[in-house]
């Protein structure tokens, strides 16, 4: 990263680095880029670009790591079916509730149909985890 620096330094430009995301859920948006979190710790600020859990069709550009203690409102998006992209206003939406949404509608089904299926086995009362591990395999 020290290389990075310098190279900005001399130019006088910005790097803009792209990083996948990992797949575990639950965690805060500013751990979730896949590699290390120096990677993180070494930028001035971080976006989170995707889709809002409402409608997938919607698309938000989300400030994780802001440059200063405000964070400035998300910027929505959309891309139609020819790919034309166009912004779309500002949304309410955070990093941490974009990466809560299930990511496709099969997800997000089986999400619902695990929730209702645990509020149906505990609806009685509470139980132990190992019958619910045998009722619910």
């Amino acid at each position: 990263m020290d290389g990075l620096a310098k190279l900005t330094e001399k130019h006088g430009c910005s790097i803009l680095l792209l990083r996948h995301l990992s797949k575990q859920s639950g965690a805060k948006a500013i751990f979730r880029g896949l590699g290390s979190i120096d990677l993180t710790g070494a930028v001035r600020s971080e976006m989170l670009a995707g889709s809002l859990p409402d409608d997938p069709q919607s698309r938000a550009l989300v400030t994780s790591k802001p440059i200063s203690v405000r964070m400035d409102p998300a910027e929505a998006y959309s891309i139609d079916d020819c790919g034309a992209f166009s912004w779309t206003g500002q949304s309410e939406i955070t990093a941490e509730q974009m990466l809560d949404a299930p990511s496709t509608a099969q997800d997000r089904s089986a999400v619902e149909g695990a929730r209702e299926w645990l509020s149906d086995f505990l609806s009685a009362g509470s139980k132990r985890t190992a019958a619910m591990s045998r009722e619910g395999a």
